[in-house]
């Protein structure tokens, strides 16, 4: 008799389908192994992936009320379905926990992607007093949530530091590396003239940042480009982007390609001399490891980044990239111009980076960890 599989419920009212940790990585994972049902923003009502792997669309959310809307149609869909485990990765979701394990009793995980407790401490929208005060609101309903929670997962160790003060619930470290790429770094005569960021653009990103150095850049080198690939935070920080390039005199040399999907993105990183990862000194990204910052290394492409203790730990791991103020527009230039100076150099970088990620920055071993994970979980 064939015994049947357990059943997931990955969850996310916020993201989108084609999420790189929570589809291409978690979801596909888990499916290797378990029956999963991802929940998740998307174009589409339903679509089944393959036998193990089903995506069930909730609508992409345009606002504060949509996504409250979209907490409500995930909560009556999970209540009206089964599921052994079920895991939330969004911290509105967390709001939820209690209900899922009260109403259905299965197992629940938490990803946290980000240290959430201290970005809210750095919410613009609100005045400073009520920053803190959300803050500490957020640390207090963990704390109850937790009650209710069987396991956490965490992307990085510095994240882990804020739940080691607390017995329970289990704790796992689920690092947000890329999938093993099998393709080598591209020859030099097929490597454009162009720096790529990819990803979501806000001014957190360090996009005015990068745009400015570029410009700077290129009145000392001709014949580059720049390609942004990703959707902006806000139209409003897209005009603001569009309105510097133009004031700059970049219309020609600048490509916003917008979102790029997922397999597109590898060829586009390839072909490029460097990947920019120019984080800003935020209180999450000051404690945070990116996903892009190892998917370009994994592409063999060297890396600017960020000279924050995390990034440079990796950078100067493998001698892979540069390292910089992300906030000094001369500092990047120069770096892009060293970058640029010596191909045979530049293409070392890139070796010794996807080496890196080869050997211990990969999803590959995080797959095993979390299938592992809630194998223990359920027994």
């Amino acid at each position: 008799m064939r015994m049947q599989k357990l059943k997931i419920a990955v969850c996310s009212t916020v993201h989108q389908h084609d999420d790189a940790r929570i589809f291409h990585r978690q979801a596909a994972s888990l499916a290797k192994a378990f029956e999963v049902t991802l929940f998740i923003c998307a174009p589409f009502r339903e679509q089944t992936i393959h036998e193990n792997l089903k995506i069930i669309g909730l609508p992409i959310w345009k606002s504060k009320i949509s996504r409250i809307k979209n907490w409500l149609i995930l909560l009556t869909r999970l209540y009206r379905g089964a599921a052994d485990v079920y895991i939330f990765h969004d911290p509105e979701l967390m709001t939820m926990i209690p209900l899922i394990k009260i109403l259905k009793r299965g197992k629940i995980i938490y990803d946290i992607h980000e240290n959430y407790h201290g970005s809210l401490k750095e919410t613009a929208w609100l005045p400073k007093p009520f920053r803190h005060l959300l803050a500490w609101g957020y640390i207090g309903f963990e704390k109850f949530a937790f009650l209710f929670t069987d396991m956490i997962w965490y992307a990085v160790p510095d994240i882990g530091l804020h739940y080691q003060q607390y017995r329970r619930p289990a704790q796992l470290l689920v690092r947000n590396v890329p999938l093993l790429t099998l393709a080598d770094p591209l020859p030099p005569d097929q490597v454009k003239n162009q720096f790529v960021f990819v990803g979501s653009m806000g001014p957190d990103r360090g996009i005015t940042q990068l745009v400015k150095a570029f410009a700077l850049f290129r009145k000392r080198i001709s014949g580059y480009r720049l390609i942004l690939a990703g959707p902006f935070y806000s139209a409003d920080y897209q005009l603001e982007i569009e309105n510097l390039i133009g004031e700059l005199d970049l219309k020609a040399d600048v490509d916003m390609l917008g979102r790029v999907p997922f397999k597109e993105v590898p060829g586009l990183v390839r072909a490029s001399k460097a990947g920019m990862s120019l984080h800003q000194p935020t209180y999450n990204f000051l404690r945070s490891l990116p996903l892009k910052l190892f998917e370009y290394l994994g592409l063999g492409v060297p890396v600017i980044a960020s000279d924050f203790k995390n990034f440079r730990e990796v950078v100067d791991a493998a001698d892979c990239g540069k390292c910089v103020d992300p906030q000094n527009i001369q500092a990047i230039a120069a770096a892009m111009e060293e970058i640029v100076a010596d191909e045979a150099q530049r293409r070392e970088m890139g070796i010794r980076g996807k080496a890196l990620v080869e050997q211990a920055y990969n999803w590959e071993k995080e797959g095993e960890k979390i299938i592992n994970a809630v194998s223990e979980l359920t027994k």
